[in-house]
C-alpha cells in the first residue's frame, strides 16, 4: 500500500461571513492510520521544559557522566598545579604560560592550547615522570 494513500486529512472549515469575501479555507490535520482501522495523531504528548531537560540528563549513562566529572576535575586540578608552579617561579617554568580561564569559561584557542599540554603533562597516579 502506497503511504500517500494510507493518510487521511481531516478537513476543518473556517466559517465565512458577509464581511469575509474570500473562498472559505480548509485546513487539514494529518492522521496516521493505526491496525483495527483507528487513527492517531500525527504528533505527540506536549513535553514540559523539565521532562524534556530529564530526557536529556537520561541519554548519558551514569559512568560516562562520572568519567566526564572525574576528567575534568582532573584538569582543573593540573591547570591549578600548573598556573601555582609558574607563579612561584619553579625551575624549567620560566617560558610557561599560566592557563588563565576554567575549563568551561575557554574559548578553542584556549581550550586547544590547554588540552595539548595537559594531555603531554599529566600521568597515572604513581607513574614515574621521565622529562
Amino acid at each position: 500500500m502506497d503511504m500517500h494513500s494510507s493518510l487521511q486529512l481531516v478537513a476543518v472549515e473556517e466559517p465565512v461571513t458577509m464581511a469575509t469575501p474570500v473562498m472559505p479555507v480548509t485546513m487539514a490535520t494529518p492522521v496516521m492510520p493505526v491496525s483495527g482501522g483507528e487513527t492517531e495523531r500525527r504528533f505527540g504528548k506536549l513535553v514540559s521544559d523539565q521532562e524534556l531537560q530529564r530526557l536529556m540528563d537520561d541519554r548519558v549513562p551514569p559512568e560516562t557522566r562520572r568519567k566526564i566529572k572525574w576528567a575534568a576535575q582532573l584538569f582543573e586540578t593540573w591547570r591549578s598545579d600548573r598556573n601555582a608552579a609558574i607563579s612561584a617561579e619553579e625551575p624549567g617554568t620560566e617560558n610557561l604560560s599560566v592557563i588563565g580561564p576554567t575549563l568551561l569559561q575557554m574559548t578553542d584557542d584556549e581550550l586547544n592550547y590547554s588540552m595539548a599540554r595537559f594531555v603531554q603533562e599529566v600521568h597515572k597516579k604513581g607513574e614515574r615522570v621521565t622529562t
